[in-house]
């Protein structure tokens, strides 16, 4: 309950300014450049109008000095966004881009933070609330670790974290240290930035000096294990600091020139020191490693069309409907995937010092976003439906579909 304190409350109150006002102020230079594509355009004039409203109401918001204050500005009606019979082609696509901006903006300003806040006397009576809440829950927590605790005594097992902080207790003994480093002479790790910080005491207390990291701070993803990518990034200062050799291997030969220009591209926005303690675009880009042709290879994002949102009606829930629903967006899919096939199968693919050839279906894969045997049984069999060679590398029996 010390951290709950009216300093700490005006403290996580600017910390939400902050980020309330930055994001207005990211989506105010996009905006921008919309605003400056329809300035002049006749047939676009409520593009121009839409784009103006959406700014000066963002930079309002920019422009207060409290959080309160600053969910206090008003929404406007925005002027709709409609065109004019013959506009442009390309004036449609930039009246889309701007209504998905504008979109952006009510669903995570207005919706997501202005919305849900309230009178700052309510949050402030919230805020001090939680306090109580908070140290209920550890009392709750610190008792449930002592029947855990003895539990695990009694059945004389021990359980994941146990086994690191047993470890870290026993590296505590200079005997079992000098022991342990006299038979591993040099220690070897491997997806470091992965590793939480008792899994890198151990490694310190065990190495010494003679240790070997390798890692990619972009791809840290076990953050519900304790591993961040600041631990990461301060461990490369530390290992500088302390003299220690830093090699970065920069160069990608896997990808076309157009993939890693397009990953740079996004990786350069997202990836950045506030956001993940990443600096992508001094540290992190790619490097062209230069087993593909100059200029190959290309990104295309492809969109399903959505389904009409009708208002929802009480109903039983429906095992059968909700699986229709899934079989045709994968169907949905399945035919996009062949389209974008087809087209690949009539170009060519040059490698560095040969000549060129046609593409092939084995020089084609299918990425998905799960390795769960439903989604790979559906996928398979929705790609097979549209006539197309597949083989899986997971442990399904690709005769089934066929």
């Amino acid at each position: 309950s010390a951290s709950y304190t009216e300093d700490t409350f005006t403290q996580v109150c600017d910390d939400l300014l902050k980020i309330l006002q930055s994001k207005a102020a990211y989506y105010i230079d996009l905006i921008e450049n919309e605003r400056i594509y329809f300035t002049n355009k006749k047939l676009s004039a409520a593009q121009f109008t839409l784009a103006t409203e959406l700014i000066a109401w963002l930079e309002e918001i920019c422009s207060k000095k409290t959080y309160f204050d600053a969910c206090a500005v008003e929404k406007p009606v925005f002027t709709r966004n409609t065109v004019k019979k013959n506009t442009p082609e390309e004036d449609l696509r930039h009246k889309d881009i701007l209504g998905a901006l504008k979109d952006k903006v009510l669903d995570g300003i207005y919706e997501d933070i202005i919305q849900v806040a309230k009178d700052e006397k309510t949050e402030r009576e919230n805020f001090m609330t939680a306090a109580k809440t908070a140290a209920a829950l550890s009392v709750a927590l610190r008792r449930f670790d002592e029947l855990y605790t003895a539990l695990k005594r009694e059945r004389n097992v021990l359980d994941y974290n146990d086994l690191e902080h047993v470890s870290l207790r026993l590296l505590g003994n200079e005997d079992v240290v000098n022991d342990l480093r006299n038979k591993y002479k040099y220690v070897f790790v491997d997806e470091y930035q992965d590793v939480n910080p008792v899994q890198d005491a151990i490694i310190s207390k065990l190495s010494g000096k003679n240790v070997f990291l390798v890692g990619d701070v972009k791809q840290s993803i076990y953050g519900f294990r304790g591993s961040k990518s600041k631990f990461f990034v301060e461990k490369r200062k530390e290992l500088a600091g302390a003299g220690q050799n830093d090699l970065m291997m920069r160069k990608n030969f896997r990808s076309a020139d157009a993939v890693l220009d397009a990953v740079n591209t996004q990786f350069a926005l997202a990836m950045t020191p506030d956001v993940c303690s990443v600096d992508y675009a001094r540290e992190g880009t790619m490097e062209k490693g230069g087993l593909y042709a100059q200029g190959s290879g290309r990104v295309c994002v492809h969109f399903l069309p959505e389904e009409k949102k009708e208002k929802a009606k009480p109903r039983l829930y429906s095992v059968k409907s909700k699986t229709a629903k899934e079989t045709t967006e994968m169907a949905q899919a399945a035919r996009l995937i062949k389209d974008i096939i087809d087209k690949e199968l009539r170009q060519t693919y040059e490698e560095p010092g040969k000549p060129p050839r046609p593409i092939r279906y084995a020089d084609i894969c299918v990425l998905t976003r799960k390795k769960k045997k439903k989604e790979l049984t559906d996928t398979i069999t929705a790609l097979a439906g549209e006539g197309l060679p597949i083989t899986s590398a997971s442990a399904v029996n690709i005769c089934e579909y066929a």
